[in-house]
C-alpha cells in the first residue's frame, strides 16, 4: 500500500513539475526583425525598329530598368551624349545588345537621363529617377 502511494505521489510531484516548467524559444533570444523594403522595381523598356517603347518613363532610385531587343539588328542602349556616353557614365553595356536578348541596369542616381541607341543615335529616350 506505501508503494502505491509513492507511486501516485511521485507521479503526482513529476507531473506538476512538467506543467510548471517553461519551454525554451529559440526565437525569443534573436533580436526583432525589421521591416525594411526589400523589393527593387523593375521596368521593361522594349527596343525595336521603330526605337523605344516606353521612351520615356519615371522611376525610384534603385530600380532596375530591363532593355529588350527585339529588333532585328543589334542594339546599344546608353547614356547620353552620343559617342560618348558621359552623362550617366555607367549606363552603358560598353557592347551591342544583340537581337532577342536583353541588358539591365541599376539606376542608382537620381536625375533624368537622356538615352540613344549607340548604334541608331536618332532613337532616343529618358528616365526620370526619383527618390
Amino acid at each position: 500500500m506505501k508503494f502505491k502511494l509513492l507511486l501516485v505521489l511521485a507521479v503526482l510531484v513529476f507531473g506538476a513539475a512538467a506543467c510548471n516548467k517553461k519551454t525554451e524559444n529559440p526565437a525569443a533570444s534573436l533580436p526583432p526583425i525589421k521591416a525594411t523594403p526589400t523589393e527593387v522595381a523593375q521596368q521593361e523598356v522594349i527596343v525595336s525598329e521603330n526605337g523605344f517603347s516606353p521612351s520615356e518613363i519615371t522611376i525610384k532610385k534603385g530600380s532596375v530598368v530591363t532593355f529588350i531587343n527585339k529588333s532585328s539588328k543589334a542594339v546599344w542602349p546608353a547614356s547620353d551624349p552620343h559617342p560618348t556616353h558621359t552623362d550617366y557614365s555607367g549606363f552603358d553595356p560598353k557592347k551591342a545588345v544583340e537581337s532577342g536578348a536583353s541588358w539591365s541596369f541599376t539606376f542608382d542616381q537620381i536625375g533624368e537621363w537622356g538615352y540613344h541607341d549607340h548604334l541608331s543615335p536618332f532613337r532616343k529616350g529618358t528616365i526620370k529617377v526619383t527618390d
